[in-house]
């Protein structure tokens, strides 16, 4: 589990404005703050977090084009241990390097084989979810929870790594809503890069590894 605490750096600009007639003051103020909170929120995934596509053959897969694998599903839950926090999932690419589609925070690499990336694959967040029993709404962020975008509810939203925050509230809710226990379901989707591209003399691995962080508002 990681507990984020949010500071703000705040700096007014400065300057010396010469004149006969006044002078700028010479000085700035550096603001920090944050917020301290007593609840410790645990992630956990099913099946401790392992998605397994066991062995497949060079022969299921394109020479030429890149090959999709099947989806697979796990949950994921929060528990707050009974207190009750707004909070919000953020995920980091442990393989951000080795993805085919570079620089797009919607995929996570499936690492490499010499200096050739294997794959990638992406993860969706259950459109709608399970908040203390009741049904819960998902809705992301990409300026650190100042404003949220809401969802239908109905599809599953794509997993954007690199800061975006995503999280849950009611249905009448504008920002997420506190509870003590989440239940949602991902969705992980697994593409290999063309076998072209790759060396397929031996058996090679493809793994990826992505961090879900408890981030407290």
């Amino acid at each position: 589990m990681y507990m984020t605490n949010k500071f703000t750096l705040s700096a007014l600009a400065f300057g010396m404005l010469v004149s006969s007639q006044a002078f700028a003051a010479s000085n700035v103020t550096l603001n920090v703050r944050g917020t301290i909170t007593p609840v410790a929120c645990t992630p956990t995934l099913s099946g401790g977090g392992a998605i397994k596509y066991g062995s497949i053959s060079t022969s299921d897969l394109s020479e030429t084009a890149r090959t999709t694998l099947d989806k697979k599903s796990l949950n994921l839950t929060v528990d707050c241990a009974g207190a009750t926090a707004p909070f919000a999932i953020t995920a980091v690419d442990n393989n951000m390097d080795s993805t085919l589609d570079l620089n797009t925070g919607g995929y996570f690499g499936l690492g490499k084989q010499g200096t050739s990336n294997i794959g990638q694959y992406t993860v969706y967040i259950a459109g709608t979810a399970q908040g203390d029993g009741n049904d819960v709404h998902a809705m992301t962020s990409i300026n650190g929870g100042t404003s949220w975008n809401k969802t239908s509810g109905v599809n599953p939203v794509m997993v954007i790594h690199g800061g975006k925050l995503h999280a849950y509230g009611n249905s009448t809710a504008n920002t997420p809503t506190p509870v003590s226990k989440l239940v949602t379901q991902l969705d992980i989707e697994a593409t290999i890069a063309p076998l072209n591209t790759l060396d397929t003399t031996n058996n090679f691995n493809f793994a990826g590894s992505t961090t879900l962080i408890v981030e407290y508002l």
